[in-house]
């Protein structure tokens, strides 16, 4: 082999290699996903093989894991840029436990994440929610956080299904970063509190996404709100600027389908089932938006709470 060619074997050798590792099969790095061995420990040392760009890759499979301290998360970024956290027909399921607080995926200023493909369970049905005092109401799925106003956090979820959480499913809070949270194809469904919490956000969009049984279900009580979306700028910027919900079913909630104080608030193209949509002017001034092509249906005898003159 002559000189040249060899220097381009190498090169070849060199992009084939870098393009694998950008890939980080978590099965390869000590993770099992067996449905019956505590995978959170070995989740947390694959995550430090992870470089900006990287896909975090979980084949099919179940991966049980333990949480041991309050406020803890199983998979956790802060600050990173254009991850990929993909499950290939992947479950992660929370043992059941006794802690106040925890996430099964926490996010904080990490820019365009995208988290898709997965299947996350809490241990809303057999929690301890009993030995610490507390309503247990902060057990999320997925808490999106922007914190810092110089570093956007953009946030993708795709195609996911998570439910039977102790809190809610999804929380957003990354207005300060002027982030934009988009949440598509989603099923959230039999958590205790809310289907999705929207705290200070500047834009989020939920398209083509089924939330429904939210709060009280198979004897288990839930906590307030208990709403499919609830809108609350209660924190950071104190504004949620535009909220565009679409193509989306919401039903089977313990309050209302969707509550809050949105400066925007664009509904098309959906369905509200039982209770219908409530939204609250700020300092006087009705948030302004579209509802169109919307069916609001009722199946109790709790009136709909519809401010059609909020909008303008």
């Amino acid at each position: 082999m002559t000189k040249p060619h060899f220097i381009a074997l190498l090169v070849l050798l060199f992009i084939s290699i870098s393009l694998m590792a950008r890939t980080v099969n978590v099965k390869l790095l000590g993770v099992v996903g067996d449905g019956r061995t505590d995978d959170a420990t070995a989740i947390s040392k694959a995550i430090k093989h992870l470089h900006n760009g990287d896909i975090l890759y979980f084949p099919s499979g179940t991966y049980k894991v333990y949480i041991t301290k309050n406020k803890s998360s199983v998979i956790s970024l802060t600050g990173r840029k254009n991850i990929k956290i993909v499950g290939e027909g992947a479950t992660i399921e929370v043992a059941p436990n006794g802690f106040t607080h925890y996430n099964i995926i926490y996010s904080e200023n990490c820019n365009n994440l995208s988290i898709s493909g997965f299947t996350l369970r809490g241990d809303r049905l057999y929690h301890d929610y009993k030995t610490t005092n507390s309503t247990h109401e902060f057990g999320y799925g997925i808490f999106i956080v922007g914190n810092k106003p110089d570093k956007k956090s953009n946030v993708f979820i795709n195609a996911c299904e998570i439910y039977d959480m102790p809190g809610d499913a999804i929380v957003t809070k990354n207005g300060i970063s002027g982030g934009k949270i988009a949440i598509t194809g989603c099923n959230l469904h039999h958590c205790r509190r809310q289907g999705i919490s929207i705290l200070d956000s500047d834009e989020v969009t939920i398209k083509n996404c089924l939330i429904h049984h939210i709060g009280t279900s198979e004897d288990i009580n839930g906590t307030a709100p208990m709403a499919g979306i609830d809108i609350e700028p209660g924190s950071g910027t104190k504004i949620v600027n535009k909220v565009t919900v679409s193509g989306t079913t919401i039903s089977d909630c313990g309050y209302l389908s969707i509550v809050g104080r949105p400066n925007k608030l664009y509904l098309v193209d959906s369905s509200i089932e039982d209770i219908s949509l409530h939204t609250n002017k700020v300092n006087n001034v009705a948030p302004s938006g579209t509802i169109e092509r919307v069916s609001f249906l009722t199946t109790s005898p709790r009136r709909h709470h519809f401010y059609a003159e909020d909008f303008i």
